[in-house]
This record gives structure tokens, C-alpha cells and sequence, in this order.
């Protein structure tokens, strides 16, 4: 595996780590990094680093095929705005308030929403 595989595979795994947290129940140290937003430069930077925020984007493995489904152009060109509408929505909020609201937000969502969960986060469901 070369410089340029291993680096790739790091930022996958450091973006890949980031998605996953929004998935998962949310803490006060998440609220703190949306507020400081270090959580959103994270994402920018790592879909940078691994050319997502070009469009129209298809990512190649080093055999040449299909590495995952490829963004289309206005996929691609919306990534940036929701990064910058997460930033500037958390940027003036309490972190303790935040992680409240992420809360209920979480446990609507994957927990208990009425009449029905929305996202249920389990694979057996499908």
C-alpha cells in the first residue's frame, strides 16, 4: 500500500468517525464541538481532503472500480452549504442547552417518535 492508499484510508477513517458520532447518542462534548465548531471544520476538511466536495465525484479504488456510490453534481455542490448552515445554527447556542435539544432531537428520531420511530438505527429492522 503506498503514501497516497494510507493517507486516504486515514481520512475515510477520521471522516467515517465523525459521521458515525451523528448516529450515535448525543453528548455535551458533540454540543461543545458544534458550538466551537471543530465538529464541522472536521467534516470539510476530510471531504475535502478526499475530493468529495468536487462534483460530479467517483471515487476510484486503486483497481479502478467503483470504490462507493459516486455523489452527483448537485449532491456534491449541497455539502458545503449544510456544513455552513450546521455552523452557523450551532455557532451562538449554549453547549448545554444544545446537547438538550440533541437529545430530544436523537431520541425522537431512533428512540420512542410517535406514532412511530422515523430512522430506526438497526440493520435487522431492514
Amino acid at each position: 500500500m503506498g503514501k497516497d492508499e494510507r493517507a486516504e484510508l486515514g481520512w475515510r477513517m477520521v471522516l467515517y468517525r465523525l459521521l458515525s458520532r451523528g448516529f450515535s447518542y448525543p453528548t455535551p462534548h458533540l454540543a461543545e464541538e458544534l458550538v466551537r465548531g471543530s465538529y464541522q471544520a472536521g467534516l470539510r476538511e476530510g471531504l475535502t481532503e478526499l475530493r468529495l466536495l468536487t462534483a460530479p465525484c467517483y471515487p476510484l479504488s486503486a483497481e479502478g472500480r467503483l470504490d462507493s456510490l459516486p455523489l452527483s453534481e448537485r449532491e456534491a455542490k449541497r455539502l458545503p452549504g449544510g456544513i455552513n448552515l450546521l455552523e452557523r445554527s450551532c455557532r451562538e447556542a449554549d453547549p448545554a442547552v444544545l446537547a438538550e435539544e440533541l437529545e430530544v432531537e436523537y431520541t425522537r428520531l431512533f428512540i420512542n417518535g410517535y406514532p412511530r420511530i422515523v430512522a430506526t438505527p438497526y440493520a435487522s429492522v431492514y
